[in-house]
């Protein structure tokens, strides 16, 4: 299985994002380029600054669909975030490729894909990303952020352990 990556029990949630750059105009661009079905994502208010997902929603960098990215998700996509404890919001675009790309090859070559093939060759690959946050008492504290930190690399399978089995 992949190696299993619990955040830091201490962090601040780091949830200040900035304003938005999406419009409902780039929205419709999205649905017209196939990233995602026609009124199943929004635009955040123009003000908002502070990620505030509904219950039944979930938060997207635009970067992610141009690097492959695409809903609904594929099975076997859940399935490796959920081995790894990872959510969505923690993926880099060059981890959407490389899921994408896992994706591709088991399709043209006609295999199933699964989280613990990918993890044979993959790891997880942390890239902490350190932001200066306003704790509640309204100091200025160095945190790491929970969005954005995570990527596949290949491992070192010739220094690792493989098991060959002959018929």
């Amino acid at each position: 299985m992949a190696p299993k990556v619990a955040p830091k029990a201490d962090c601040l949630k780091t949830r200040s994002l900035g304003k938005s750059s999406i419009t409902e105009e780039s929205l419709r661009d999205m649905v017209r380029r196939g990233y995602i079905a026609a009124g199943a994502g929004r635009a955040p208010d123009p003000d908002e600054v502070v990620a505030h997902p509904e219950d039944d929603e979930i938060m997207v960098f635009h970067h992610l669909f141009t690097a492959g990215l695409r809903f609904p998700l594929d099975p076997i996509f859940v399935d490796t975030l959920r081995s790894c404890e990872m959510y969505l919001h923690h993926l880099t675009p060059n981890s959407i490729a490389r899921l994408s790309m896992y994706l591709w090859l088991s399709k043209t070559l006609n295999f199933s894909p699964s989280a613990e093939h990918l993890s044979f060759i993959h790891k997880v690959h942390h890239q902490p990303k350190i932001v200066t946050v306003r704790t509640a008492e309204r100091t200025e504290v160095d945190d790491e952020t929970q969005y954005g930190c995570y990527n596949f690399t290949y491992k070192d399978l010739v220094s690792s352990p493989v098991t060959v089995y002959k018929n």
